[in-house]
């Protein structure tokens, strides 16, 4: 059993806020590599998911129960095309802008930590020259009591 603690203080290394808010005074300056770095952190990508929802869509089984389909509730239309949350988006012109969220705090962690936080649509970049790093969408707490920390302790002990 992992707490949120341990997974923590063994996969989150170091603040590196200060050295990625230098770089974006200077990014004009740097490679194109390392400016498309820095903007994976400056905000969360889209969640096509919550921005469909916000929407008032849902994803429900077929008849059939043979795949899944979306169906407004607020217009009671279908679409059986699109085959996630960002093609539902797409099709539907949905905005999803505001589904983003604002980076407050930028940490060192760990390839296998990056690819949880990704999964759980996070912003992280592998490589900031040479450094993965975590965009944090919190601020002012542990990062042990994180939701999204959290999350993935629970998940990690479940399996």
């Amino acid at each position: 059993m992992r707490t949120p603690d341990e997974l923590v203080r063994a996969e989150v290394y170091y603040c590196v806020s200060t050295l990625v808010s230098d770089l974006m005074k200077i990014q004009e300056h740097l490679d194109y590599e390392t400016q498309d770095a820095l903007m994976e952190l400056a905000e969360t990508p889209p969640d096509y998911e919550e921005a469909a929802k916000e929407e008032g869509w849902a994803k429900y089984y077929s008849e059939d129960r043979s795949e899944f389909v979306f169906y407004n509730t607020n217009t009671d239309e279908g679409n059986s095309f699109a085959a996630s949350w960002s093609e539902l988006c797409d099709s539907q012109g949905i905005d999803t802008d505001s589904s983003r969220r604002e980076v407050y705090e930028h940490w060192l962690i760990s390839g296998w930590l990056a690819d949880k936080l990704r999964e759980k649509g996070e912003a992280v970049c592998d490589d900031l020259m040479g450094l993965t790093v975590w965009g944090r969408s919190t601020t002012g707490q542990s990062i042990a009591i994180d939701r999204v920390i959290e999350q993935i302790c629970r998940e990690l002990n479940a399996s």
